[in-house]
């Protein structure tokens, strides 16, 4: 593969994963405000069978929001997605899939 396909390739892969994640963002974001508050993430969480407490969701707002509000806007959301990401957690072949479900 020369440079430029590559260059090409992994920019394409961004992009695809910026769109998923903007994708999730509107989702989560159920009542169009451009934040997510705890609510709004607890109650996906839990619509997805995933075991987390109100305080935990709390807790991951509070220190991904950068101006204290407990809410999230999609810098701080891909922020949050970029740390799980790097992590090697579950979160680019669970969002596409998961988004894939929703908007379909």
């Amino acid at each position: 593969m020369t440079n430029i396909a590559l260059y090409a390739h992994i920019l394409a892969s961004l992009t695809l994963k910026l769109f998923y994640f903007f994708q999730l963002f509107e989702i989560i974001d159920r009542d169009g405000g451009g934040t997510v508050d705890a609510d709004e993430l607890y109650n996906t969480m839990k619509q997805l069978d995933l075991n987390v407490s109100k305080d935990e969701v709390e807790k991951v707002l509070s220190d991904v929001s950068k101006d204290g509000t407990h809410e999230i806007d999609f810098d701080e959301f891909l922020y949050a997605m970029a740390i799980m990401d790097t992590a090697g957690e579950w979160v680019s072949e669970w969002v596409s899939e998961w988004v894939s479900e929703w908007v379909s």
